[in-house]
């Protein structure tokens, strides 16, 4: 089951910094991290820019679509790239690090 995460950010770059350390370190083995910047003005741009992991794709909308607007941007990309499942969440998640192994082991594809 190929499994993308989709994480919508807008101006809180230290709150997605610990989402993204509480995603890298999750028990079950997801496919992509997908962060979607939706246009932020801080410095969150210049810090996803940084990031060089294979895991990670990073999408910087040239607009603030909203929350729904980011979600669509995230969801496109991982379907295309052929996700079976998208687990989704704002920036200010801090999920627990079994959370998305207690949901795969509801899933059925």
């Amino acid at each position: 089951m190929i499994t993308y995460i989709v994480v919508v950010t807008y101006n809180r770059c230290d709150l997605l910094k610990k989402n993204i350390h509480a995603l890298r370190t999750q028990t079950y083995e997801y496919d992509k991290l997908v962060i979607v910047n939706n246009n932020s003005t801080d410095n969150t741009e210049a810090y996803l820019n940084t990031i060089s992991d294979p895991k990670i794709a990073v999408l910087h909308n040239k607009v603030n679509s909203g929350g729904a607007g980011g979600f669509a941007v995230g969801m496109e990309y991982a379907f295309k790239a052929g996700a079976d499942f998208v687990w989704m969440m704002d920036d200010d998640a801090l999920p627990m690090s079994n959370a998305l192994e207690e949901l795969m082991n509801h899933a059925t594809p």
